[in-house]
């Protein structure tokens, strides 16, 4: 019985039957989008691109008819892990500067 408690406080992934647009779309239809967009937010370079990237997915949640405390309740198990990356990406991300040259 305990295993089941675990598992109804970890809402990434769990279905929830409501009546929106993105709920009657085709499954294909939405696993595709989602891998376009994973795929865009991954190996877009630019700061710009990634805070369009985070209001469109922002975007999306009202749209879904998903109350948004219970969509971002499920980023709290990954904020630990979204932390140490930001700290790594600021102690360790070099700009590429041109070589200097001395004639």
């Amino acid at each position: 019985m305990e295993e089941f408690e675990i598992s109804r406080n970890i809402t990434i992934g769990q279905y929830l039957a409501l009546e929106s647009f993105i709920h009657r779309m085709d499954p294909r239809v939405k696993l595709v989008s989602f891998a376009l967009l994973v795929a865009a937010i991954t190996f877009s370079p630019s700061l710009t691109a990634n805070a369009i990237l985070l209001f469109v997915v922002l975007a999306l949640v009202p749209f879904s008819k998903i109350p948004i405390r219970y969509a971002l309740s499920g980023l709290k198990p990954a904020i630990p892990i979204v932390l140490v990356l930001a700290a790594f990406q600021i102690l360790f991300y070099t700009l590429h500067l041109p070589a200097v040259r001395f004639a």
